[in-house]
């Protein structure tokens, strides 16, 4: 048997065997790379959306704040004027008739 020939052709299938596992390793480091450069954009674009819908959640928030705001403005004025108004009649000796709230629930 030739030893060394053996020897050489085996050397040869492992140099060949290793070559083949870098070049696999180092396509698969790639396409890992380009799975997590494709996550990161993906996420980015996500978060992007979610930051856009929280500030228009916040300032629709804010304009209903506003317009409950207002809305108590007007009601205080409202009131004011009511109490006024039932003055006026109670200095007539009007009879005021009795205030029924409508009962929610």
């Amino acid at each position: 048997m030739d030893w060394p020939a053996i020897l050489a052709a085996f050397t040869g299938i492992l140099v060949a065997f290793g070559g083949g596992i870098k070049w696999m390793l180092s396509r698969m480091d790639l396409h890992e790379q380009r799975e997590r450069e494709w996550q990161t954009q993906e996420r980015t674009k996500l978060e992007a959306q979610f930051v856009e819908r929280i500030t228009a959640l916040e300032n629709r928030l804010l304009r209903q704040e506003q317009e409950i705001e207002t809305t108590r403005t007007e009601l205080r004025a409202y009131v004011r004027h009511v109490g006024v108004l039932e003055g006026l009649l109670k200095a007539h000796s009007v009879e005021i008739p009795p205030l029924e709230l409508p009962r929610h629930g």
